[in-house]
């Protein structure tokens, strides 16, 4: 299996992964529980923001993102954080 570092990338860089749907309420159960900021959880003030509503927070978009980094040509990716 192949390990792919941040510092691997280039701009540009790109690979197709299976379709993954947002299931709207469990990114709002994971947005109260780890990111309860108005953008990720309230619609109203969501609405006001400069992205005109609801948006995912950057953990769910990782935890979402992650496990399907590994599909193309069996590659891993080195992640260094704590979620």
């Amino acid at each position: 299996m192949i390990m792919i570092y941040f510092e691997d990338l280039n701009a540009g860089d790109n690979w197709t992964t299976t379709e993954h749907l947002v299931d709207r309420e469990e990114m709002l159960a994971y947005s109260r529980a780890n990111d309860p900021w108005p953008i990720h959880v309230d619609p109203e003030a969501a609405s006001k923001s400069p992205f005109g509503g609801l948006i995912a927070s950057g953990g769910y978009t990782i935890v979402s993102v992650v496990p399907r980094s590994r599909e193309p040509a069996g590659s891993n990716v080195g992640f260094l954080g704590r979620l």
